[in-house]
């Protein structure tokens, strides 16, 4: 199954891996609702740079799967 949206990736990986998201908030240095806020309600509208890196780390999948930016894509800019 693929998934395409940060939020529901970040709901499968934590079910995947046995994890409540509180507990991954915790690990995080965040509020143990704060991951649960962020899937459930989107706030925030996406996670922070070094929150999302930990999170990759800690599942092994790329920044992309959680709302980073593709390094494929990184190189190309769009035009304003």
């Amino acid at each position: 199954m693929t998934i395409h949206e940060p939020r529901e990736r970040l709901r499968a990986l934590s079910k995947q891996h046995r994890t409540g998201l509180g507990d991954l908030a915790a690990m995080i240095g965040r509020p143990r609702t704060y991951l649960r806020r962020y899937v459930r309600e989107g706030r925030p509208d996406q996670l922070e740079d070094g929150d999302r890196e930990t999170l990759c780390r800690f599942f092994g999948v790329p920044e992309a799967e959680l709302g980073g930016v593709d390094p494929r894509w990184a190189k190309f800019q769009v035009a304003k």
